[in-house]
């Protein structure tokens, strides 16, 4: 896409900027003066409000290489300016209309869409999303909340939530690159609000807990041993793996008859041959 003069100088790839006015032409503008309008409304705020789109070409979303644009667009969030990243959100907001709330509302609903954005650009099932978890703090931290709030909206359970399993926007929250990063970094702050969550909130954060690795759940020992005593046995019930997994991550002492070169005490025959004695197994020279 050429640059207008609203995007000339940004800091964004042609790559990227091409890949978005691709997808925005693919959500049912009228004219292409549109795409470029919408273009420049998410790449700088200018106009403060978007033309209106319909969102009604799915089936060439599917048919002609929107898809790919679609990826490439979520792949780079990360190297575009924060600002850039929630306008992008918010226009993916727009579009959805009104969906579940599965976690707890941060930024307007708009890291839960983008979770739901990047789960159905990359398959649900995948085991590792090719966008980090900073692009969502940064978009938090630019509406003025701190960069932990969007682990605490996936670790509770949303407005909309019918049980405290993790929903497909938690999932691929911890699906996403950095997540143990996250985990680690806030681990000192997350601590203190995961012991004051209600019973509910602390089963669904003991679930997402389970997605991180071994290493990052040392750096939540104590709030695992807190809820292994809760008088809730729900709480303790979804601690218990998490428990199970420290323990058998702990080092073991090694075993005496596993150690190379180690000496067997050597064994007291003098209280030996007493005892021997003592029972009439034995005799004494006498003189």
């Amino acid at each position: 896409m050429p640059q207008t003069d609203v995007t000339q100088g940004l800091a964004v790839s042609a790559r990227w900027m091409s890949s978005l006015s691709t997808l925005v032409a693919s959500f049912g503008p009228r004219s292409w003066e549109d795409v470029e309008t919408t273009v420049d409304h998410v790449l700088t705020g200018t106009p403060q409000v978007p033309p209106r789109l319909t969102g009604t070409r799915a089936i060439e979303r599917t048919l002609s290489g929107y898809e790919a644009a679609h990826r490439t667009v979520l792949e780079g969030l990360g190297d575009v300016p924060a600002g850039v990243a929630l306008r992008w959100a918010r226009l993916r907001t727009a579009l959805r209309g009104p969906m579940p709330r599965t976690m707890m509302p941060v930024a307007g609903g708009v890291v839960e869409v983008l979770l739901e954005d990047v789960a159905n650009a990359f398959g649900a099932s995948v085991r590792r999303v090719p966008v980090d978890v900073v692009v969502l703090e940064r978009l938090v931290v630019e509406v003025g909340l701190p960069d932990t709030s969007v682990l605490l909206s996936a670790f509770q359970p949303g407005p909309d939530s019918k049980d405290a399993m993790p929903s497909r926007a938690c999932d691929t929250l911890a699906a996403m690159r950095g997540y143990d990063e996250s985990l680690v970094r806030h681990a000192a702050t997350m601590r203190l609000h995961l012991l004051g969550l209600d019973p509910r909130a602390q089963v669904r954060s003991a679930r997402m807990l389970e997605r991180a690795a071994t290493p990052t759940l040392r750096a939540y020992a104590e709030v695992v041993a807190a809820w292994g005593e809760s008088p809730e046995s729900a709480v303790r019930a979804a601690a218990r793996p998490l428990a199970q997994r420290l323990e058998a991550s702990r080092p073991q002492p090694p075993r005496l008859d596993a150690v190379p070169n180690q000496r067997q005490p050597m064994a007291d025959w003098g209280a030996l041959g007493r005892r021997m004695v003592e029972t009439g197994n034995g005799s004494v020279a006498t003189s």
